[in-house]
């Protein structure tokens, strides 16, 4: 039984930026047991993070930022990136909102604070889409593909609820689609319900990895900088 290359696994574990026409067309591969070992685990723990309360949820989000900061000292606080973003700005102050309150000085993005929470909510949903998946320490919580499941979804969800038919808020454009793809409800605020099969067929990314045809388009600078 065949290994699963670098790239089928991040397809396999769902980039954050990953869409829900990935569930519709492309090359299908069969997943090993292995593979599909690591699916369910993967399934089990966004199932974990979101029935936490939001003061652990906040710990849990700050906790895999600070992870990523040491994996990546490369992302320095001040640089104006997506990914510098998430971990030195926008997942800190999630967690702020959420119950934390010791942030490091270098944590504090004063641009980020003075958002509000639907703001907050927006920009946070341009910053995942941006942004690859990695499995490194602490971004791998933090890249997940939404759709599958991600704590940075979560507490924005908890903070302002996403509202239907809303153009401007890419996490609800792209978690209607999938829902819709996958025919399960979705009402502005992810659920685990979501991330089922759908009826009668395995969920893309579970029992295959499917490659999407469609290319990438260039990215946009950090909005912001």
């Amino acid at each position: 039984m065949r290994e699963l290359t670098e790239d089928e696994t991040d397809l396999v574990s769902g980039g954050a930026g990953s869409s829900a026409r990935q569930a519709r067309r492309g090359f299908v591969f069969p997943l090993s047991a292995e593979a599909r070992a690591r699916v369910e685990q993967d399934r089990r723990e966004a199932q974990r993070l979101y029935g936490l309360g939001n003061a652990w949820l906040a710990a849990a989000l700050l906790a895999a930022a600070r992870e990523a900061q040491a994996a990546s000292p490369e992302r320095a606080p001040d640089e104006c990136t997506y990914d510098a973003r998430l971990i030195w700005g926008i997942v800190p102050e999630l967690a702020r909102r959420l119950g934390v309150v010791k942030l490091t000085t270098n944590e504090i993005d004063w641009t980020i604070r003075e958002l509000s929470d639907y703001q907050l909510r927006v920009r946070a949903g341009h910053t995942l889409k941006n942004i690859s998946y990695s499995t490194a320490p602490g971004w791998r919580l933090l890249t997940r593909d939404i759709a599958n499941g991600n704590a940075v979804v979560y507490a924005v969800d908890r903070l302002c609820p996403g509202r239907m038919g809303d153009q401007e808020d890419p996490i609800v454009r792209n978690l209607t689609e999938l829902a819709a793809c996958r025919g399960r409800p979705y009402s502005g605020v992810w659920t685990p319900e979501i991330n089922l099969p759908e009826r009668d067929e395995p969920i893309s990314g579970e029992s295959d990895v499917v490659v999407d045809e469609d290319e990438e388009g260039p990215l946009a600078p950090a909005p912001g900088c």
